[in-house]
C-alpha cells in the first residue's frame, strides 16, 4: 500500500487490432484519470522496461490509473517487427489510447521516441520525458550498427534511405539493433518531430517536458539520474521514478482542472 491507495496486480488486458490482439498492461484504479504511456523505441523499450513499471506502480499508488501498450512488432506483440511501419503505429497507438481511457481522453507520457507516436492520439494532456528528435534515434541506431562492422553498400544503403524525403511506400527491412527493421519506417522516424503539442486533427494541447538535469534541450522541469536507455543492461532508479511520478501525478491532477 502506497499513500492511501491499495495497489493492485498488473492487468493486461490487450487491445484488439486488425487480425491480432496486441498487448497492454494496466495498473491502478478502474476511475479517475488515465494515463497512456507512450514508451521508447527498440532496444531503449528493453532497457527501460522496468523503470517504466515502476513509475505506473508509483502512479497507481497515488490513484492514477495508466496503461502501456505494445504496437504492432514491439515489445511481446506477435507481428514480426519486419511488418511495422510509422503510419500503422501512429494508428495503433491511438486506438490502444482510446480503449484505455474507455473512449474519453486520456493523458499521455511519452519517454524517449515515445514522443514520435501520439499526433493521431486526441489527449486532455501531453507529458514528454526525454523526448528525442526522430533524425537523433535514427542515427543512434545506425552508430551502434557501425561499431559492429559496415561496409559500403550498407553506407550507401542508408544514404540513400535517409537523404530523400520520407517513402510513401514499403522498402526492403535494415538490420539494426538486432532487428529487421523496415526501410521505410526508418526513413519515416526520421523526418518525425518530437517536440509538438499538436495533433492532426486537433488544436495544440497542454505540454509539459521533462528531462535528465545533464540534457541541454529545452524543459519545464529537470531531474537528477543517469539516462537509463543508454544502459547496455536494463537497470532501474527507484528515485528517479518516484520523481517523475510525482510530477507526472501532479501535472495530471492541474490538467484535469
Amino acid at each position: 500500500m502506497i499513500g492511501s491507495y491499495t495497489v493492485k496486480p498488473h492487468h493486461w488486458p490487450g487491445y484488439p487490432w486488425p487480425g491480432s490482439t496486441e498487448p497492454l498492461i494496466r495498473l491502478g484504479p478502474d476511475d479517475g484519470p488515465m494515463v497512456v504511456i507512450a514508451q521508447p523505441l527498440f532496444e531503449e523499450a528493453n532497457r527501460m522496461r522496468a523503470f517504466i513499471l515502476a513509475v505506473m506502480r508509483d502512479l497507481a499508488g497515488m490513484g492514477i490509473a495508466s496503461a502501456l501498450p505494445d504496437l504492432p512488432g514491439t515489445g511481446e506483440s506477435e507481428t514480426q517487427t519486419d511488418k511495422a511501419n510509422y503510419l500503422l503505429w501512429l494508428s495503433a497507438f491511438a486506438e490502444a489510447a482510446h480503449q484505455a481511457a474507455k473512449g474519453n481522453q486520456p493523458h499521455l507520457l511519452t519517454i524517449r521516441g515515445g514522443a514520435l507516436l501520439t499526433s493521431w492520439t486526441p489527449a486532455i494532456s501531453l507529458y514528454q520525458f526525454a523526448p528525442v528528435e526522430g533524425s537523433s534515434l535514427v542515427r543512434d541506431l545506425i552508430r551502434a550498427r557501425r561499431v559492429a562492422g559496415t561496409d559500403a553498400a550498407f553506407e550507401a544503403e542508408m544514404d540513400a534511405l535517409l537523404s530523400g524525403p520520407a517513402p510513401e511506400g514499403p522498402l526492403p527491412p535494415v538490420m539494426l539493433a538486432g532487428n529487421a527493421i523496415p526501410g521505410d519506417l526508418l526513413a519515416q522516424l526520421n523526418h518525425g518531430h518530437a517536440l509538438s503539442a499538436e495533433t492532426e486533427d486537433e488544436a495544440p494541447i497542454a505540454r509539459r517536458v521533462a528531462r535528465l538535469s545533464g540534457d541541454g534541450g529545452a524543459a519545464d522541469v529537470r531531474f537528477a539520474g543517469a539516462p537509463l536507455w543508454r544502459r547496455a543492461e536494463p537497470h532501474q532508479d527507484a528515485a528517479l521514478a518516484a520523481a517523475l511520478s510525482a510530477d507526472v501525478a501532479e501535472w495530471v491532477r492541474r490538467c484535469a482542472g
